[in-house]
């Protein structure tokens, strides 16, 4: 296999049917894309890897993926997370932790939540209550927004280590949308943050906002 100085990350949210159509894919697509990924001589590496390889300039196997999902919800653990275990393809999912705090339908349980982490998949901070980060509260200046932003942060870090002992230096925006004050706060406390944008991820990316 050749070596690459590049990977690429995939995002997807629901695998469903009957969830919004606009962050939906369906499970017999999901399937295709997993055959594809199966089929074709891709490398799907666990996201932690990933990132500390390209951090560390270390070049990792040609036509790499990392599988990522956005938010907690039901149908990753029912649908996706058997299905990719049959694959044995590694996969993280970025959870915003207020929802399964508040047992709100059409998200997992927290037990669902370790019964993967468990199982050697990846959970990381994707904020508590999935703010539109960029936005400021009415009166509040920056300043407030982000000492509240990164308050917010660190609680549900310390809730998902509290939950599967996980504790990674990744995170992912909630909608994708960050600004300057955002990357600062995430520099600050020593994370690499992940956005929505697309295109490749490699050696000299930004690591304050990885493309997916």
């Amino acid at each position: 296999t050749q070596a690459a100085e590049h990977a690429t990350i995939v995002l997807y949210h629901h695998i469903s049917e009957s969830t919004p159509p606009s962050t939906s894919v369906p499970p017999a697509r999901f399937r295709e894309h997993m055959n594809h990924l199966r089929d074709n001589g891709f490398n799907v590496m666990a996201l932690p890897a990933l990132l500390s390889a390209l951090q560390s300039r270390q070049p990792v196997p040609d036509k790499t993926v990392a599988i990522t999902f956005d938010d907690g919800y039901i149908s990753i653990y029912d649908t996706a997370f058997p299905m990719l275990q049959e694959y044995g393809f590694p996969f993280t999912v970025f959870i915003n932790t207020q929802p399964h705090d508040d047992n709100q339908p059409g998200f997992m349980s927290w037990a669902q939540i370790r019964e993967m982490s468990d199982a050697g998949v990846t959970i990381a901070n994707h904020t508590e209550n999935h703010p539109h980060m960029v936005d400021a509260l009415p009166g509040e200046d920056q300043a407030g927004r982000t000492a509240r932003l990164r308050e917010e942060f660190l609680r549900a870090q310390a809730r998902i280590k509290a939950e599967t002992g996980q504790d990674h230096r990744f995170m992912a925006y909630p909608y994708g949308e960050y600004d300057l004050s955002n990357k600062a706060m995430i520099r600050e406390l020593g994370f690499i943050a992940l956005g929505q944008q697309s295109g490749a991820v490699g050696f000299d990316s930004d690591f304050l906002a990885l493309p997916r």
